[in-house]
């Protein structure tokens, strides 16, 4: 697992969907607490196949809490 940030944006990776799941909610409630708001509409989950095959979730609109 690692993070990323850049200037608006924050990458969160992980080897399986229940830490990437863990990991949003930490940072989602750390940024509310602060008065800031995650866009869910923006919020987007990239899948990499064992085969190097990427897709992108088409949940909407949070591909990582259903919301």
């Amino acid at each position: 697992m690692s993070e990323m940030l850049y200037a608006g944006d924050l990458v969160l990776t992980s080897e399986m969907m229940e830490g990437l799941k863990d990991k949003f909610c930490k940072w989602k409630e750390a940024f509310e607490s602060k008065g800031l708001k995650v866009n869910l509409g923006k919020t987007k989950v990239v899948v990499s196949g064992a085969e190097g095959e990427v897709s992108v979730s088409k949940i909407d609109p949070c591909g990582i809490c259903g919301k």
